[in-house]
């Protein structure tokens, strides 16, 4: 079942079952309950007939738009509004071999396709409660002195980090305590192909 979290922002959850969930919503009605007061939904009613008859099945975003923005209802971009569609690639980055120096080390990433930065999984072989990380793209700095943790760690984006073709996704791991270990750093991206839907 698809979930919508609200919240400051909307993420949706399950995006290929939303459409069914709006389709089932459009047919069973709506209905308006504010207390005492009533409501004359009999236009609204009539909208979403019309729409739920111009209605391809199955649904997809784009023909809702088009079906939408038909009926005199101004939607523009939806698929970024209820969701993002695209390829998910996971991305290994090279493990990097940090001495035993208190000093800075970074693992750089070129983005190679426009899309959005939706995870950084990291993992070290020794742990120790001094060292932190940052994570910038280009020098927009999206995470700053990350504590590290025992265990392997993933970072998830509620909000995805909007990401270009040849941006730069920089890793700076402060090697605090100025032991030896080794840091293993994947990035989850969703590439886009085209983003005027």
């Amino acid at each position: 079942m698809a979930q919508i979290i609200a919240g400051t922002s909307v993420t949706v959850v399950n995006l290929d079952e939303l459409a069914d969930e709006i389709v089932q919503a459009i047919k069973d009605g709506i209905t308006v309950n504010v207390g005492d007061v009533s409501v004359d939904t009999t236009e609204i009613e009539d909208l979403l007939t019309q729409i739920n008859n111009k209605i391809p099945s199955p649904i997809d975003l784009a023909g809702l738009e088009n079906v939408l923005n038909n009926l005199n209802i101004s939607i523009t971009n939806l698929t970024q509004k209820l969701g993002i569609i695209g390829d998910t690639k996971i991305y290994g980055m090279t493990p990097l071999q940090i001495p035993a120096m208190i000093n800075d080390y970074t693992i750089s990433f070129t983005v190679i396709q426009n899309g959005y930065l939706t995870d950084v999984t990291y993992s070290l072989s020794a742990w120790n409660y001094e060292d932190n990380w940052d994570l910038l793209i280009n020098d927009n700095k999206i995470f700053s002195n990350i504590t590290t943790k025992e265990y392997g760690e993933n970072k998830h984006f509620e909000n995805y980090k909007q990401i270009n073709k040849d941006d730069t996704i920089n890793i700076i791991f402060h090697n605090n305590s100025g032991s030896n270990k080794v840091l293993w750093v994947d990035l989850g991206l969703l590439e886009i192909e085209d983003e005027t839907t």
